[in-house]
């Protein structure tokens, strides 16, 4: 039996899906008395466009865009050379240009930044008409330059490190997973990936899910900003912190329990980006409070029968549960597993505690009294003092 709960107006809807047996809200959910778990944070949270930076905005046409129109416009105009295939970030609208430069640049390392890269490789001089651009290195830094001290500085945050656009084009009427590359900081990230579950529904992008894969070493990430077009929104996801490890079953834990949604632009030719405030490798990691984990998680774990889907103790489980939680593992990696659930929020936020109670994104609700797990589960994760969270 699942329960399901709606909170809407503040008035507490929930019906429970079994085998045609409708028990009241009220009988169901009394146990679940936590603050925390009765202010509808898991209702779908929809997001808007963080209020435009006029500041950056008139910098950068005062600055780098004139330097883009006279040099880059063959390929990266509104209607690119048909012989590159090349997004429009020279397009003569400069909002348009903004937004799609925004994306490329690392204002903590302006030098490491996409756009230097490309100007130090004359990367142009592989496509037709590309002897004649004329600009160096040191044109587009002073550029930069002027648009940061220009405005730009003053506005809200994308992130540290920003990724490469992905395109959202293509049937997602139903859900499917959009991975971007990951900021290519160091060899710990070079071959990593960001996804999203994501689906378009009543003109608006949801996206749920979020996983980073790929990585080779734990991963330290905070603060996750979605970015459409170059526009960043407020979303959840900005509440992300925790540490990622690749498990030896090949999996990684999901980052955030909730679904969040954006009103869709076009979606022909919508590009979808990440930036994050703290994206590094960290070193390798075990448990240091194992007598809690064993006392307070793993006994519930065994008692919930949490193998029979996600196997382990001589159960096979099933493969979509396991493909995201193998529990088939020893005490010390199930341990680092859960702990990597936790995301560092100590709240009923975070997956580890979401998805068993909550019933989060399908997942059925196999601790029904909060007070089963609640606080210890919440001290255990504190007690760990995981990587600084």
């Amino acid at each position: 039996m699942i329960c399901s709960r709606i909170l809407k107006n503040s008035k507490r809807a929930c019906f429970l899906v079994s085998t045609g047996l409708l028990l009241s809200c009220a009988d169901r959910l009394k146990p679940m008395e936590n603050p925390q778990l009765e202010t509808g944070r898991f209702a779908i949270a929809k997001a808007e466009a963080k209020a435009e930076c006029e500041t950056g905005f008139k910098a950068f046409e005062g600055s780098l865009h004139p330097l883009l129109r006279n040099n880059c416009i063959g390929c990266h105009d509104s209607t690119p050379n048909p012989q590159a295939v090349a997004a429009p970030h020279s397009a003569a609208n400069s909002h348009t240009s903004y937004y799609y430069q925004i994306t490329y640049i690392d204002w903590s390392k302006m030098e490491d930044s996409k756009i230097m890269d490309k100007v130090r490789t004359a990367h142009w001089k592989k496509y037709p008409g590309g002897d004649n651009v004329k600009t160096s290195e040191d044109d587009v830094r002073k550029a930069l330059t002027m648009w940061w001290e220009g405005g730009q500085k003053d506005c809200p945050s994308l992130g540290k490190f920003i990724s490469k656009p992905a395109s959202l084009a293509g049937d997602l009427s139903n859900w499917k997973r959009v991975s971007v590359n990951l900021p290519n900081e160091t060899d710990v990230l070079k071959d990593g990936h960001f996804s999203v579950e994501t689906k378009i529904e009543n003109g608006r992008y949801y996206f749920r899910k979020p996983f980073i894969d790929g990585v080779k070493l734990p991963v330290r990430v905070k603060r996750i900003y979605t970015v459409l077009n170059g526009r960043g929104y407020d979303t959840p996801f900005d509440q992300i912190k925790g540490i990622v490890e690749q498990e030896a079953s090949g999996t990684t834990g999901v980052l955030s329990s909730h679904t969040t949604s954006i009103p869709v632009e076009n979606a022909a030719t919508d590009a979808l980006s990440f930036g994050f405030d703290d994206l590094k490798g960290v070193p390798k990691f075990e448990c240091v409070n194992m007598e809690e984990f064993k006392k307070s998680v793993k006994t519930e774990i065994q008692r919930r029968n949490c193998t029979n889907c996600h196997g382990g103790e001589g159960k096979a489980g099933t493969a979509n549960a396991k493909n995201r939680l193998n529990m088939d593992a020893n005490e010390s990696e199930l341990c680092r597993a859960m702990l990597t659930r936790g995301n560092g929020q100590y709240t009923v936020e975070s997956p580890l505690i979401a998805y068993p109670l909550s019933g989060v994104n399908g997942h059925p609700v196999v601790i029904p009294h909060s007070g089963e797990v609640l606080p210890s589960w919440l001290n255990w994760v504190k007690s760990e003092k995981l990587h600084g969270f």
